[in-house]
């Protein structure tokens, strides 16, 4: 009986780690072109929003028409970008960062790394929070799929 009865708690945890794994978001999900919609909690209106391109293979781009240095070419960061999973939490953490302008779409919050929190095929929410010594405030912000 006590045997049974490890063997299906085994397969348990087995089967629910494999779900967990299964569930983690892929890097084709997020690959794509983003554009900042609304920050919750705050009725905004912004006129020049973000635009984030996601690329499946790790490279981002982050265009805004009023902080580039042309509007022609409005193109504000680029670098690199990836997740990172701590048990149930997932990030996107951008590295080799490449400022072109003042502007910073991570709207200083002094950490290279956002929490995911929703990704759907059209909409993606993440937390932003500023460093304690900001005072550690934290924002979710909510971009839309752009589809031209």
């Amino acid at each position: 009986m006590k045997t049974t009865f490890r063997l299906t708690v085994l397969c348990l945890m087995l089967m629910s780690a494999h779900a967990a794994r299964a569930a983690q978001t892929s890097p084709e999900a997020l690959a794509g072109t983003w554009v900042y919609s609304a920050t919750e909690g705050h009725s905004e209106f912004q006129e020049c929003p973000d635009f984030i391109d996601f690329s499946a293979d790790g490279n981002y781009k982050v265009d805004n028409e009023c902080a580039g240095a042309d509007p022609a070419a409005p193109t504000v960061e680029t670098g690199r970008w990836a997740f990172e999973r701590s048990d149930t939490v997932e990030f996107i953490v951008f590295t080799d960062r490449k400022p072109l302008s003042d502007h910073d779409f991570l709207g200083d919050n002094g950490s290279s790394r956002i929490r995911l929190l929703e990704l759907s095929s059209k909409s993606l929410r993440v937390e932003m929070c500023t460093v304690p010594s900001a005072g550690g405030a934290c924002r979710v912000e909510v971009y839309r799929r752009w589809a031209p």
